[in-house]
Order: structure tokens, then sequence, then C-alpha cells
């Protein structure tokens, strides 16, 4: 739906960019009839994503967004048809607006499960020098013995020390941290992806500041919460600590 109201987005005499608000969605005859119990608070759900949606990219609305659900039985269970177009609020549709091509949505891929963590590297064994040889003295005299010096000693540096902490998705998945900051939010581009319509594009970063993990908002729609409190500012993680993006909550460990 949100990548239908992208494709067909217009620009108005003002330079505004104009967004559908009217939105037809086709669903596979049993998949509505599945979903018939909940088709109410779906709609309301859509509605307010898009809603949500228009106002973080920036467009121009022309009325409330409507939505409506139909049927096709060309349709195999899984997939739908999302058409959008702009609609006055008097019900016309702008002259300047065409309807959305048709998408198909085809069943959301599977998550990609993370590579395991490469084994730690053993540390280099240094050789203790040998130790020296008594030559008991010959009856003859023989030419002096060579002996080996030790080799030099080996210095190797410090380990640099980094922050350690991880973020738990809902469903069990470790996102490790660093002293790397970490984006949070619902565009790919971030180091962890929200799937949640109320979670902003960049919604919000943790970053490694003092030895600590500090997470900060990144000026949201619907705000960052930890614990129930709402993030004004930055604010210092402790082990535990459960982060809320949108519907979606995170849990903080350090390790």
């Amino acid at each position: 739906m949100l990548r239908a109201m992208d494709d067909a987005i217009d620009v108005d005499v003002k330079g505004r960019r104009i967004a559908p608000n009217a939105f037809r969605v086709t669903l596979a005859t049993s998949d509505r009839a599945a979903h018939a119990d909940h088709l109410t608070a779906i709609i309301s759900e859509l509605i307010v994503a898009a809603t949500g949606y228009a106002k973080d990219e920036g467009y121009h609305l022309m009325g409330d967004v409507t939505l409506s659900i139909d049927t096709d039985d060309a349709l195999d269970t899984g997939q739908c048809t999302v058409t959008a177009r702009i609609q006055g609020t008097g019900g016309a549709q702008a002259q300047a607006a065409a309807p959305a091509p048709a998408v198909v949505a085809e069943p959301p891929a599977p998550e990609p499960v993370p590579a395991p963590a490469p084994a730690p590297v053993p540390a280099p064994i240094v050789e203790a020098a040998p130790e020296p040889v008594n030559v008991p003295e010959p009856a003859e005299e023989l030419p002096p013995p060579v002996v080996t010096p030790a080799p030099e000693p080996i210095n190797l540096p410090d380990t640099q020390l980094i922050a350690v902490g991880a973020i738990i998705a809902p469903d069990g998945t470790r996102r490790p941290l660093s002293d790397a900051t970490c984006t949070i939010g619902r565009a790919a581009e971030n180091t962890i992806t929200v799937a949640d319509a109320q979670a902003s594009r960049r919604h919000a970063e943790i970053r490694f500041e003092n030895g600590r993990h500090v997470i900060a908002d990144l000026g949201s729609t619907n705000g960052t919460r930890v614990n129930g409190e709402k993030v004004t500012g930055p604010r210092v993680l402790a082990h535990g600590d459960r982060i809320a993006i949108g519907t979606i909550t995170l849990r903080y460990e350090t390790i």
C-alpha cells in the first residue's frame, strides 16, 4: 500500500507532492474469508499507517485516507492487488491524478539467518630460549660449540577496548553492538530495520559515549520509549532496558 502511494505521487502548480488518499485492496476470496472477523481493525491500521507515512515523507493529502476491500477469484491465496488515486475532500478525483498501477504483493520472504560469529584466533605461542649446554672439556682440543642466540622478545599490541552489548529482537535474534553508531528505523539502510508502520524511516540511534551505550530519538513521529518513559534527550542504556520503537519492543543487554 505504501509502495502504491509512492508510485502515484503527483506535483501540483505550487510544487507540492500530492499523494493518493483513496485506496482499494483486492484480496483472494480465501484470504478475505479467513480475515472476515478482523477486516474493520485491519482497515483502521492501514489508514493510520498510510497517513503517518505521508506525514513522514512530506506528502500532501487532498483529504482523509479511505480504504475499500474487494475480492477477486483469479488471485491465489497470499496475493493481493492495490490501486491508489488522488481524491479531493468533496469526493471528486483531482485532475492531475491518475490511478496508480496495481501492485501484486507476494508472500514475504523469510528473514535472513545471521552468519555465525568467527572462531577466536588463538594467541601466538612464544618459545622460551633454550637452556645453555655445558660441554665437558674433551681430551683433545675441539672447536668451541656454536650457541644459537635467544630470539628477540615479541611485543604484542594491547587489545583495543570496545563496548560490548546487543539488541534482542522480539523473535530472539541478537544484533551485536560495539562502539560504532547503530541506527534504528523503517528504512532499509538502517543498522536495525523495524518493519512497523508506526516507526519512522530514521527513528532512533544508539551511540557509544564515555564507555557506555546511549540512545537518542531522531525526531520520529511517534517518539522512542525506554521502560515506558519517552526519550527526550540522550539516555544511557542499562542491562535489560526495553526500547519501544512504534509497536515493536527491543531489549538491550550487556555482555
